[in-house]
């Protein structure tokens, strides 16, 4: 039983690290063998003759791993999920510069579907199975009920009273904060949340809002078009390494490897 914990522990520090590596990877590797700067995104590596295996080998191990993930049933489908779409973005590649034919055009779909689904899944399992308690780790079947107790926390981190009061599930099933005496000795303090783990779902929380974000504003830039003042150029690069770093932050946080944080 050991061993197994310990993979799973292994594969989320693995993916973390991954997480956090790949824009930088690029980067470095792009300035050493090519001497030039940031390419306009991650996917646009591809196109580095010196790094185009590095930018596949990263992001293929990183579906990889996500697809090896094995933990609770939600948890393995959304990191399924995640993992191919993963490998998705690498063999799939974005539009090279012009010009370009009709089939790059459909190639390059294929992979902004891949990247959206990527992403997306990333704040998913961030916000929505990180943040779980033992006593609710169920099955795929109510991410409705964990989505809302995820909003639910952050809102009364924010304090929302009212916003938290309408997406708190029902009490008992889902619950998320320290139990009163009263239901602790009912439930043999099954139901309690540690000081641990209510720091762990702050940065959880944090790390969800910021992959959001960034996915948002990918998607107002290079969807619609609609100019956001962001005081950095490369946008898109930047946005996507934002989200990887939170992405792999979580990963890292989840994988117990700060000790002030386990328990």
């Amino acid at each position: 039983m050991q061993s197994v914990v310990w993979s799973a522990r292994s594969v989320r520090l693995f993916i973390g690290f991954l997480g956090l590596t790949v824009p930088l990877a690029l980067w470095l590797g792009r300035y050493v063998f090519e001497g030039k700067g940031l390419e306009d995104s991650i996917s646009a590596y591809y196109y580095s003759p010196s790094v185009r295996p590095l930018f596949v080998a990263l992001i293929v191990a990183l579906g990889v791993m996500l697809v090896y993930y094995q933990y609770k049933t939600a948890d393995n489908l959304v990191s399924l999920a995640a993992g191919l779409a993963a490998v998705g973005v690498a063999l799939f590649p974005t539009l090279p510069d012009p010009p370009f034919d009709p089939w790059q055009n459909s190639v390059s779909l294929a992979h902004y579907i891949f990247a959206a689904v990527f992403f997306i899944s990333l704040a998913v399992i961030v916000l929505c199975l990180f943040t779980r308690t033992k006593s609710t780790k169920t099955p795929l079947a109510v991410p409705f009920e964990q989505t809302r107790t995820s909003l639910a926390n952050a809102s009364g981190r924010l304090k929302w009273a009212r916003v938290e009061g309408a997406l708190r599930p029902p009490a008992g099933r889902y619950p998320q904060g320290p139990a009163s005496a009263g239901s602790a000795a009912a439930t043999g303090g099954a139901n309690t949340m540690t000081k641990n783990k209510q720091r762990r779902n702050l940065i959880y929380d944090l790390c969800g809002a910021v992959i959001v974000l960034c996915l948002v504003l990918i998607a107002l830039r290079g969807l619609f078009h609609i100019a956001v003042p962001l005081p950095f150029h490369h946008e898109a690069f930047w946005l996507e390494s934002i989200a990887l770093w939170a992405f792999g932050a979580a990963w890292i946080v989840k994988g117990e490897l700060i000790p002030g944080l386990k328990g």
